[in-house]
């Protein structure tokens, strides 16, 4: 994720599962980065995150992502 800050390649992010992980990356990411937690990984919980982040049902068309 820093390489990708680095290089002005990271358009948003999606944090899944891991509050933990949630917790380390959230102060890292830049105030106008477009990011979410979602404790659930299903793909209701993928769709309602994806939907906040501004993506809509669009980005759900693949099914579960990983």
């Amino acid at each position: 994720m820093t390489q990708l800050l680095g290089a002005g390649r990271l358009a948003g992010l999606a944090v899944y599962g891991s509050p933990y992980l949630w917790q380390t990356l959230q102060p890292l990411l830049p105030a106008d980065l477009p990011a979410a937690y979602s404790p659930g990984q299903m793909p209701l919980a993928q769709a309602m995150l994806l939907e906040r982040l501004g993506l809509g049902a669009g980005g759900i068309e693949g099914g579960f992502t990983d």
